[in-house]
């Protein structure tokens, strides 16, 4: 045998162990461990909750530099039920992380199906859900755009003009209930009242106000869409923002989405 056919030979070998080492594509997917998206009403919903091999942190092309973790709380979870359970954050359509069997050659698809399921590819995530689109349903409110907030106990959210804690407890729409909706970098919002301030969380050791003159760490919040024209805020602290029922000032100190974390939007 010639050297030049010999190296070939042993060069195409040792390839084909390596590409068998790259991915276990005999695994057996396991629909519990391997969930990490589920499609509904051709909409992709991320259904990871550790964001695995340091998938939250990477950015996507065509995302404007949000990371994973950004874009699913922009989503916001799932309609409950029995859906179809993809391996990788985006219903088979990557990116994938660094596991191999999540890799396109291996099973980023369909683990409800077994090892049939591996390349079923789903529909993707919803960009509007994401970007938003002005006051459709199932969107978020876009940046620049003016807006009111009403709290699950249908009152509308009042800055206070600055003056004292914030509440949700008004009738009508007047000045202190018109907020602004400010890009914070990041994939993050800030909020900006009518006297000009900024909605700030207080890292959640208080009562939130808005009288901040500029957008630092406790002024920025992760917006979430949890339903028609309805959406969340989570502040830095990793806490949401509370309407209280309008009972008392609203907090920035809840670990889950309720009725109470739920807020109806609508231009102005």
């Amino acid at each position: 045998m010639k050297i030049k056919h010999f190296i070939v030979l042993v060069s195409g070998l040792f390839a084909g162990i390596l590409s068998s080492n790259a991915a276990p594509c005999n695994a057996t997917p396991n629909p519990a461990s391997w969930t990490d998206s589920v499609s509904v009403g051709g909409k992709c919903y991320c259904a990871s909750t550790n964001f695995d091999h340091d998938i939250g942190e990477v950015k996507p092309a065509g995302y404007n530099g949000l990371t994973v973790r950004e874009i699913c709380e922009r989503i916001g979870p799932a309609p409950a039920g029995n859906h179809p359970r993809y391996n990788d954050i985006q219903c088979g359509n990557g990116p994938a992380n660094t596991s191999p069997d999540e890799q396109p050659e291996c099973c980023p698809g369909r683990v409800d199906q077994g090892r049939a399921g591996c390349q079923t590819i789903g529909p993707k995530w919803d960009r509007n859900a994401v970007f938003g689109s002005g006051n459709n349903n199932n969107n978020a409110p876009t940046t620049g755009s003016v807006i009111s907030i009403k709290g699950n106990n249908g009152k509308l959210t009042s800055s206070e003009n600055g003056n004292k804690p914030m509440n949700c407890n008004r009738n009508s729409v007047g000045g202190w209930e018109k907020f602004t909706i400010v890009d914070a970098g990041g994939g993050k919002v800030a909020l900006r009242g009518n006297n000009g301030k900024y909605v700030s969380s207080e890292n959640g050791s208080k009562p939130i106000t808005c009288n901040r003159n500029a957008i630092r760490a406790w002024e920025k919040f992760t917006m979430t869409v949890t339903g028609t024209n309805q959406i969340a805020f989570k502040g830095s602290n990793g806490k949401y923002i509370s309407s209280e029922n309008g009972s008392k000032s609203m907090t920035c100190n809840r670990n889950a989405i309720g009725g109470w974390e739920k807020f109806t939007w609508q231009n102005q």
